[in-house]
């Protein structure tokens, strides 16, 4: 009896330690996808090609890339803006500051699209960057306090 117990208790310190390895194998995939995010988002911000191509930039990225990479999702014209102003964003603050870099780098791509459709500053980001560490905070619970304002209704309640 005493045996099962014991194996009981292996087992589970075993799944909680799969379990553990999973979350940061999916943390370490998470930081270098926006590691490329955040240099492709650089050399996109420096390149001269944007002022050669005008309003076809984007699109004759976008197409060049998958042509390449076919396999790869998140390289639409449109992701491609947002991968720009990702890097436009927080460059002043993070390339400096490896904790805050982690800290931004290990959020999901998606809450990043919120973040970046709805915020208006870097502050207000790293507001929300914060929220979302602290709260563990869902796309939907994010958009929610998004659209609510809650940056703004924080900075006059402490004014």
């Amino acid at each position: 009896m005493n045996n099962d117990k014991e194996f009981n208790n292996w087992v589970k310190d075993i799944s909680a330690k799969y379990k553990r390895s999973q979350l940061e194998g999916i943390i370490k995939v998470n930081i270098e996808l926006l590691s490329f995010h955040f240099e492709l988002g650089k050399m996109i911000s420096n390149t001269p090609y944007k002022e050669l191509y005008g309003n076809d930039f984007y699109d004759k990225l976008s197409n060049k890339l998958l042509g390449n990479i076919s396999s790869v999702k998140g390289l639409s014209p449109l992701n491609i803006k947002f991968i720009e102003k990702f890097y436009l964003l927080y460059k002043d603050k993070i390339q400096n500051n490896p904790q805050l870099m982690y800290k931004v780098f290990t959020i999901p791509w998606t809450l990043h699209l919120h973040i970046l459709d709805k915020c208006h500053d870097v502050n207000e980001a790293l507001f929300f960057i914060d929220k979302i560490h602290e709260n563990n905070w869902s796309s939907e619970t994010l958009l929610y306090f998004l659209d609510a304002d809650l940056y703004k209704k924080e900075c006059i309640k402490n004014g």
